[in-house]
């Protein structure tokens, strides 16, 4: 299950970056995706080297390294309710900054 989404960031990644010249709402909404495999992998307990090490060998930007601390400064949730609220949570904050930002 690690690798599947470690795969699934890897092609959010390159899918963000081929987009990042689209109109804000396309670039905001790939990076809330992104930002939501960020997160599902932090609260799934994917070591924060490992998403580190893959964002490095692809050529990762800093804003996705960005998120990436961002998201391992949010506490790790026992109960599935709880992790799948902070995911939503992190999707949604990242999604708001990028509209503020690009619009």
């Amino acid at each position: 299950m690690k690798k599947i989404l470690i795969a699934v960031f890897m092609v959010l990644v390159m899918v963000g970056m081929a987009n990042a010249e689209a109109n804000w709402r396309d670039t905001c909404r790939d990076l809330g995706g992104l930002a939501e495999v960020i997160m599902d992998s932090r609260q799934m307990g994917v070591p924060m080297a490992r998403l580190m090490a893959v964002i490095s060998d692809e050529g990762g930007s800093q804003l996705t390294e960005s998120l990436i601390i961002d998201a391992y400064s949010v506490p790790r949730f026992r109960t599935e309710k709880m992790k799948k609220q902070a995911v939503a949570d992190f999707r949604e904050k990242v999604y708001l900054e990028c509209v503020i930002a690009l619009r």
